[in-house]
């Protein structure tokens, strides 16, 4: 069932990511570059109301479940988009667990409430991936 699953999330984020965006070769692919397309659909996440603000779980934990849930604005994100990065990167965040034998809690990330904050979508809890984590939390500058 996972490659089967893999395939259909390439597939549509082949769809949804235009031509000059997709790298040459998907082999080729890394969890930081996965990262970056994802912040920079995210953008700064604004909104005119918190209704606009959304979330997509992300990350996969070695004791399972997601890591976090990233915070998006619909208004500024093409939410199938988001969710094939984000489908993508968990598999890669599944094979880095792998690779590196990671361990985690196994507490549920528990979805987090949202607000608007200054005009931009912002998750209240420690399990929201605001605008930025994401490049944060894999280390990227």
């Amino acid at each position: 069932m996972k490659p089967l699953l893999s395939l259909l999330l390439l597939f549509l984020a082949a769809i949804s990511l235009s031509c000059s965006e997709m790298p040459a070769d998907w082999q080729d692919i890394n969890i930081e570059d996965i990262a970056r397309e994802i912040d920079k659909e995210v953008g700064d996440a604004p909104a005119n109301r918190v209704s606009e603000c959304k979330i997509i779980p992300i990350g996969v934990k070695p004791c399972g479940g997601p890591r976090g849930f990233l915070v998006f604005s619909s208004k500024h994100s093409d939410e199938e988009k988001l969710s094939a990065l984000a489908g993508i990167y968990d598999e890669l965040d599944e094979k880095r667990n792998s690779e590196e034998n990671l361990i985690s809690t196994c507490e549920v990330a528990s979805a987090p409430p949202l607000e608007l904050k200054n005009g931009k979508c912002n998750g209240t809890t420690q399990n929201a991936w605001n605008p930025g984590d994401i490049l944060k939390l894999n280390n990227i500058n």
